[in-house]
C-alpha cells in the first residue's frame, strides 16, 4: 500500500511540475504576445498624433495661402488702378498732351523747358519747368483735369503772381512737373 501511496504522490509531482510547466509557457506566450500588443499599440498612437499634427498644419498651410490669394487680388486690383506708364523715349508726345491740355482750358505757355531725366527708384523722373499766364479759374479747372488725365505727371511745385494789368484777372504762373515714365535703360546726353 505504501508503493501506491508512492506512485499516487509521484505521480502528483509529475503532475504538479506539468501544471507548472504549463503555467510558465503560457505565461512565456501570454508576455511575448504583450510585448508586441503594446508596442504597436504605442505606434498606432504615434500615429494618430502625427496624423493630428499634419492634419493641422495642413489647415494652417491652407489658411496662411487663402491670406495670399487675398493679398494678391488685392494688389492685383490696386495694380490695375495704377496709371499706365509709357517709357521715357515718349516724352515729346506727353509733352505735346500737355501743351494741347493748357490750350483747352486758355493758357498761354510761354515756357516749356524739359530738364535731363533723372531715375527715381524703378522709374524715370524728367522734370520739366512751365511758365505762363491765365486766369484763376482756368489755371485751377487745368489743374484737376492735369491730374485726373495725365497721372503720370506730378506737380512739385507751383507759383503765381498778378500781372501789371490790373483790369484783368490773369496771373503768371510758374509750375515745376515731374513727367513718370517706365526707365529705358537710356541715359541723357550731358
Amino acid at each position: 500500500m505504501n508503493s501506491s501511496i508512492r506512485a499516487i504522490a509521484s505521480l502528483g509531482h509529475v503532475e504538479l511540475a506539468c501544471g507548472a510547466v504549463v503555467i510558465v509557457v503560457s505565461g512565456l506566450l501570454v508576455y511575448a504576445g504583450l510585448i508586441p500588443y503594446a508596442e504597436a499599440q504605442a505606434a498606432d498612437a504615434f500615429r494618430e498624433q502625427q496624423l493630428a499634427n499634419s492634419t493641422k498644419l495642413g489647415e494652417q498651410l491652407t489658411s496662411f495661402r487663402e491670406g495670399l490669394d487675398t493679398r494678391l487680388d488685392a494688389l492685383r486690383r490696386e495694380q490695375a488702378s495704377l496709371p499706365t506708364l509709357g517709357d521715357s523715349r515718349q516724352l515729346s508726345l506727353r509733352l505735346a498732351e500737355f501743351n494741347a491740355l493748357a490750350g483747352r482750358h486758355g493758357l498761354i505757355v510761354d515756357e516749356l523747358s524739359p530738364r535731363p531725366p533723372a531715375p527715381d527708384g524703378p522709374l524715370q523722373s524728367t522734370p520739366v519747368r512751365v511758365v505762363g499766364s491765365s486766369g484763376y479759374v482756368a489755371l485751377a479747372a487745368f489743374l484737376d483735369e492735369l491730374h485726373r488725365t495725365m497721372p503720370d505727371v506730378v506737380v512739385r511745385g507751383f507759383g503765381l503772381s498778378q500781372t501789371a494789368r490790373a483790369e484783368t484777372d490773369e496771373s503768371i504762373f510758374m509750375i515745376e512737373l515731374a513727367f513718370y515714365a517706365v526707365s529705358t535703360g537710356e541715359t541723357s546726353p550731358e
